[in-house]
């Protein structure tokens, strides 16, 4: 799996009690934040850092009370969103027993205080990590509820990894299914912070880091292996560059009902996709009140060669999508079933 570090520059400082007017720099604020890459140079923007788009995962290290670290997370998402490849936000203070209350509050299916009041969601979520949720839910991304469960944790951290035994199948199946707590340079430098307890009470300790460190791990993996299949998705809204302007341009009104994805399998893929659909209807046409779904290499385009098909802009993965007007829940669960055929 590929990763990619960010190195976030957080300068905070304090006003004093002079009343001279003076115009404050940038680093004397708490929101201030700089972004550089692996050569120590500034980035203004991830959108122009190929090995962040290329990623699998981006690890963000926090600060978790300090708002200058929440406020560049929330601009770091935002922005990865603009790419075309699929993005998910990943989140600490969820467990997987959050996972089911957290997709109905991205869906719009319960409120806020309801999402806060029955998930293990920390208590400065609104100030520190709600802008993260809010882009997610407006802009349809994936919110993974990635950590164990706290009371499991804690458990842990008492008796050690021999409380996992005592787990039913329902709860062992909130963890990750394996816990390593064999030596490793991670541990010595656990145990070598530890400056209190007895050597088997930090080996609990240690288990318990191990189990949400792992856990955590788990989740965006299963994920990434849940959701492979699309490569990318092409529409207006998601172009950079000399096609966002022209899409800008042209489609003032709104961005339409066509969108195409692109499939990691390629032709097969494609076909298999489409053979799969149940509700979607196969058709070439557009601007049908029905979704309409068409795999262009294997049939509009199949009577030209593969160079001629990538110089008409049809690669073998390519799926074009009509949206029409069922019920946006039944459109994406027929995607979804025939991704997973």
């Amino acid at each position: 799996m590929k990763k990619s570090m960010l190195t976030l520059a957080l300068v905070a400082g304090l006003s004093g009690c002079s009343t001279t007017a003076t115009v404050p720099d940038k680093s004397s604020s708490l929101y201030y934040s700089a972004l550089y890459n692996a050569q120590a140079k500034p980035v203004s923007s991830v959108l122009l850092e190929p090995k962040l788009l290329n990623a699998d995962v981006v690890l963000v290290g926090e600060w978790h009370t300090h708002p200058g670290v929440h406020l560049f997370q929330a601009e770091l998402f935002e922005q990865l969103s603009k790419s075309n490849k699929r993005t998910a936000l990943s989140l600490e203070q969820f467990s997987r027993a959050d996972q089911l209350t957290l997709n109905q509050y991205v869906k719009g299916e319960i409120g806020e205080q309801y999402l806060i009041d029955n998930t293990q969601a920390w208590p400065n979520y609104k100030s520190g990590y709600r802008a993260l949720v809010e882009l997610a839910k407006t802009n349809n991304r994936d919110v993974i509820a990635a950590n164990a469960p706290k009371n499991i944790v804690t458990c842990i951290g008492r008796q050690g990894v021999s409380y996992l035994s005592k787990l039913d199948e329902t709860q062992q199946s909130y963890i990750a299914a394996a816990i390593d707590t064999s030596p490793s340079d991670y541990k010595q430098r656990f145990m070598t912070s530890m400056h209190h307890g007895s050597p088997s009470q930090n080996e609990n300790y240690y288990a318990a880091q191990v189990t949400w460190d792992e856990t955590m791990g788990e989740s965006i993996v299963n994920y990434l292996n849940n959701h492979k299949d699309i490569v990318s998705v092409i529409y207006p809204s998601l172009f950079e560059g000399a096609d966002k302007i022209l899409a800008e341009k042209y489609l003032s009104s709104g961005n339409g009902a066509l969108i195409g994805i692109e499939l990691k399998g390629g032709a097969d893929a494609g076909r298999s996709f489409i053979d799969n659909l149940k509700l979607i209807y196969h058709v070439a046409n557009i601007g049908d009140a029905r979704t309409l779904a068409i795999h262009p290499a294997s049939t509009t385009h199949s009577q030209l060669s593969a160079d001629d098909q990538l110089k008409a802009g049809v690669t073998p993965g390519y799926v074009r999508l009509s949206v029409g007007i069922e019920h946006i829940d039944d459109i994406i669960a027929d995607i979804d079933q025939a991704l997973k055929a």
